[in-house]
């Protein structure tokens, strides 16, 4: 998971740093696990700690750019470079895009279904507007073929998780 962090690190550094981490996976006290992250942000510089930060919420998005990256590997496979790239742009937009997803609160909060839907419109364009900059970002890490594969990849990635399950009367009670 850490990978893109390890490897620009000094040996020194890594070998403290995974020690680190397989200390804290295995401990259960909040004081302790403060403390371990605590020694992490002193071990590392501030862009570095902000990288680990960025990493430690990613299995999902590693994920997601490994099955891109399997897709691609027989017709045109991604440089070592290309992945770092693809995933520190996925991180910095994904970020982005995260704050604009209102689904889970959307459906808990009490508002009326206008305002929800309205919410629902300016998040998913909010969405759309990051994905569109992850790609622009991308774009000259990659061949022409693997641009394209990656926007159809992307896009069909999108629509998947925005197809939500339709909803009837009976199962939601909307505001007036």
């Amino acid at each position: 998971m850490y990978a893109v962090l390890l490897d620009q690190l000094p040996p020194v550094t890594v070998s403290r740093l995974q020690t680190l981490l397989a200390d804290s996976e295995q401990v259960t006290d909040l004081a302790l696990l403060a403390a371990r992250e605590r020694e992490i942000s002193l071990l590392l510089s501030a862009e570095e700690y902000s990288l680990y930060e960025q990493l430690r919420g990613s299995d999902a998005i590693q994920a997601h750019l490994q099955a891109f990256a399997n897709q691609v590997e027989t017709t045109s496979p991604l440089h070592p470079e290309q992945r770092r790239g693809l995933l520190l742009a996925k991180l910095n937009h994904s970020t982005a895009a995260q704050l604009l997803v209102l689904d889970s609160e959307l459906d808990e909060a009490n508002i009326p279904a206008m305002e929800r839907a309205y919410a629902r419109d300016v998040a998913a364009a909010g969405i759309e507007h990051h994905e569109r900059a992850f790609l622009d970002e991308v774009r000259p890490l990659l061949t022409t073929e693997q641009w394209s594969a990656l926007a159809e990849f992307e896009r069909a990635s999108l629509a998947n998780h925005s197809a939500a399950p339709p909803e009837t009367q009976a199962s939601r009670v909307d505001n007036p």
